[in-house]
């Protein structure tokens, strides 16, 4: 399970500052899913997003935000829901590092290194909102699909082997 090559993007992609986001995962699977794990490398500012229905985005990412001296986790639909800390050089421009994304329990996570979901690797965490069923009921927020980007002129982040996590995986 999780991102293959043949059913949503290469295990590799390179991503260069001012083109448009480029697709980490976008398959079904994505919305049944509870996170990612990535490598990644670069200057600064390796964007996730997560997207809805309608693939705008709803959460962002950034690795390596000012100058490679801060992680942000923030919401587009509520501009006052925002964490940061301090990671200096969390980034590498020769050297993948493995991180973790994680969207459950109304948590929004973001982790170094390969053991997804556990508090001790997590660098920081922003609540998430339930989102509304057809039902109407509430329900977990699912992203439909997970784009990266690179906001900063004249960089470039290379992200690769994705892979979707499950709840059994975490």
């Amino acid at each position: 399970m999780g991102c293959s090559p043949s059913r949503n993007v290469s295990q590799y992609i390179e991503v260069i500052a001012s083109k448009s986001p480029d697709y980490l995962c976008r398959s079904t699977e994505v919305k049944h899913s509870v996170g990612v794990l990535f490598d990644v490398k670069g200057f600064s500012d390796a964007v996730i997003s997560l997207c809805g229905p309608q693939e705008m985005v709803d959460y962002e990412a950034t690795i390596g935000a000012f100058g490679n001296s801060r992680c942000i986790l923030r919401s587009t639909l509520d501009p006052e829901v925002v964490a940061h800390n301090n990671a200096p050089s969390l980034l590498n421009q020769t050297d993948y590092r493995q991180m973790w994304l994680t969207w459950r329990q109304c948590q929004l996570c973001l982790g170094d290194g390969p053991r997804a979901g556990l508090s001790k690797y997590e660098l920081l965490s922003l609540p998430i909102a339930a989102v509304q069923s057809a039902s109407g009921a509430a329900e977990a927020y699912r992203p439909f699909c997970l784009k990266v980007s690179c906001p900063t002129a004249g960089s470039r982040v290379c992200f690769r082997n994705p892979r979707l996590l499950f709840e059994g995986d975490i």
